[in-house]
């Protein structure tokens, strides 16, 4: 049994068909949070690392945390920031974006200083698809720079929207479960 919380990408719908097929992989048992982050079309750090943190304190049995690309991103910046939530074992991301040099510019959601020293202790996988025009492969090794130790995954065929990737994340997933 894993339970998982999901956190979206940015933009309406923009990651409902990876949710949909994240539950038809659903295990017997299985659970899948996925709250609707507030103006997924216009998100700033502002509104979305507050919810990230209500949506994260809510989960009350152990949980492997998923964020699918801004979602992924926002969820390592909360992370980098605020102590460990209890019950999470482990972070999955999916196609997140690398905010700051070399990466995509813009600070607001930028890792924040220390991040490295908070995330030191959760087991992460960044996963990105070779085939995702969005968010290139490169932002691994940006991630890997910026957070020694996380461990990061090429996904071959995979585009940014992982509609057909609920199977691959849960395989992930199940290794932290």
């Amino acid at each position: 049994m894993v339970n998982i919380l999901f956190i979206q990408g940015a933009g309406t719908g923009a990651s409902d068909a990876l949710v949909a097929d994240m539950r038809r992989h659903l295990a017997q048992g299985d659970t899948l949070d996925a709250p609707e982050m507030a103006l997924a079309d216009d998100p700033t750090a502002e509104r979305w690392l507050p919810a990230i943190g209500v949506a994260l304190a809510r989960q009350t049995a152990p949980f492997v945390a998923v964020g699918h690309s801004l979602g992924g991103s926002t969820l390592l910046q909360w992370l980098g920031t605020n102590p460990r939530p209890q019950g999470l074992r482990a972070v999955v991301t999916a196609a997140a974006p690398f905010w700051g040099e070399g990466g995509w510019n813009m600070a607001d959601f930028a890792l924040p200083p220390g991040a490295a020293a908070s995330l030191a202790e959760t087991p992460c996988l960044l996963l990105n698809g070779d085939a995702d025009d969005t968010v290139e492969v490169e932002h691994l090794s940006l991630y890997s720079r910026a957070l020694p130790g996380i461990e990061t995954r090429i996904v071959a065929g995979m585009d940014h929207q992982w509609a057909n990737g609920g199977a691959i994340l849960l395989d992930a997933v199940r290794r932290f479960a």
